[in-house]
């Protein structure tokens, strides 16, 4: 009747007992039977037992022993639990008093156990094969070792009704009706943006794309100064500059110093004292920036994890998708690949109520036409489209034509995609020696 490998955890007597209770009274102890995974049953036969109690439940027939018996003999499988004297025994030393959640989890913890010895026979298999990629095995026993991680937890009960979305909001039904009044999401450094979204919301995609040198980057950095000022935490990785050349635009944008004579050290006396303020305020600031050169998705996501663990993080930067690759088969198809990458950039917004604002490379094709650019300009993937919630373009005109004076220092945001309100075109200023864009005042 059992299937355990050799030395692995297993509690066959607990599995036994929760059986045999809910076979006796199955209105009380059915629901514990299905909190059990297929995988955390450690005997075959026990499995199948569970299996066929859950889905005479599903049917409406109540799953106590003869039930279960004449489905197993239906199916032919009635002598794989060792027959009706099997079903009989497993309720066999009963205790008086039956409390099913201490054999749940036993059983859970058991399964968790099981299977992270098996992550480890199989990690050792891999890493001794000189032919297997040594960053792909670490990033997938990562994300296998999280999983197991899941194994003993309470079952997630996802379901809500209007009652339990009403409760969950502070303020309640006039924080639904009225948000302005509840608060909105994370407001940018762009009063224009603000209104036409609200502000960066928890669980959204945000693509930030654009043509190199338009300022992707420096929207990016200056959302997260922006947030910081505020005591915002954000979590900024950089596949492009390492996180000495983010601090110097930081700096730059704080102090309102020219970048380029931060970088050479060229300041008089003035420039230099308001550097130095500048870095004494940005000191605080919570900022996490990660440059560790890791390009893998799965990687990423790894390290993402462990910063929204450690810090209260709203807002995750990642620039930018088209240095990020997937570990497996198929990496080399470059659509599905970033379909793949968007996809869990959304499932981390979604999972830690965070906003992920991914940074993009548009193609060529608005640079040789010198238009502003649209949706079909995503490089490469129409699921970046798709998994996004909003897509801003920043553009910059005097980048297609710099002998028009007229243009220099103009730029716009396209808010091309919101998923939950209007499209919009916000007219910018681009203080390109400061790395930051601007709303035009008006007198």
């Amino acid at each position: 009747m059992t299937d355990i490998r050799r030395g692995l955890p297993s509690t066959v007597t607990a599995e036994r007992l929760l059986l045999g209770a809910a076979l006796a009274d199955p209105q009380r102890h059915v629901q514990a039977v299905k909190a059990i995974s297929e995988a955390d049953w450690s005997v075959a036969a026990h499995r199948l037992i569970a299996q066929t109690i859950a889905n005479l439940a599903a049917s409406g027939i109540n799953p106590d022993r003869v039930a279960v018996a004449t489905a197993l003999q239906s199916l032919n499988r009635l002598d794989e639990v060792g027959g009706v004297s099997g079903l009989i025994e497993l309720d066999s030393d009963m205790p008086a008093i039956v409390t099913t959640d201490g054999w749940v989890r036993l059983i859970r913890e058991a399964g968790a156990r099981r299977h992270l010895a098996l992550i480890g026979q199989t990690l050792t298999d891999r890493a001794t094969d000189a032919t297997q990629d040594i960053e792909a095995i670490t990033d997938e026993v990562t994300q296998q070792i999280q999983q197991a991680g899941q194994h003993g937890r309470p079952v997630a009960y996802d379901w809500r009704t209007p009652a339990d979305i009403i409760a969950a909001n502070e303020g309640r039904l006039d924080a639904l009706l009225s948000p302005a009044r509840a608060g909105c999401g994370l407001l940018t450094p762009w009063p224009t943006f603000n209104s036409a979204t609200g502000g960066l919301q928890p669980s959204e995609l945000l693509i930030l794309a654009g043509r190199p040198s338009h300022g992707k980057s420096a929207a990016a950095l200056q959302m997260a100064h922006c947030l910081a000022a505020k005591g915002i935490a954000s979590a900024f990785v950089s596949l492009e500059m390492s996180k000495e050349s983010l601090f110097q635009r930081l700096i730059a944008q704080e102090a309102r110093v020219d970048l380029q004579k931060i970088r050479l050290g060229a300041m008089d006396a003035q420039e230099r004292a308001k550097v130095a303020a500048a870095v004494h305020r940005l000191q605080p600031f919570p900022i996490h920036v990660e440059d560790s050169g890791r390009h893998n998705m799965s990687a990423i996501a790894t390290s993402i994890r462990k910063v929204l663990a450690r810090h209260p993080v709203k807002c995750v930067f990642l620039d930018h998708v088209h240095l990020i690759r997937t570990a497996g088969k198929g990496a080399d198809r470059r659509v599905q690949e970033l379909d793949a990458i968007s996809a869990e950039c959304k499932r981390l917004a979604m999972v830690h109520k965070v906003t992920v604002v991914l940074l993009s490379q548009l193609s060529r094709t608005c640079e040789a036409e010198k238009r502003e650019p649209m949706l079909a300009d995503l490089r490469e993937s129409g699921g970046l489209e798709q998994n996004a919630d909003q897509v801003m373009f920043v553009h910059r005109p005097e980048m297609y034509n710099r002998a028009d004076h007229s243009l220099r220092g103009k730029a716009r945001f396209l808010l091309a995609k919101q998923r939950n309100g209007p499209t919009a075109a916000i007219d910018l200023n681009f203080l390109s020696g400061f790395q930051k864009f601007e709303e035009p005042t008006h007198d």
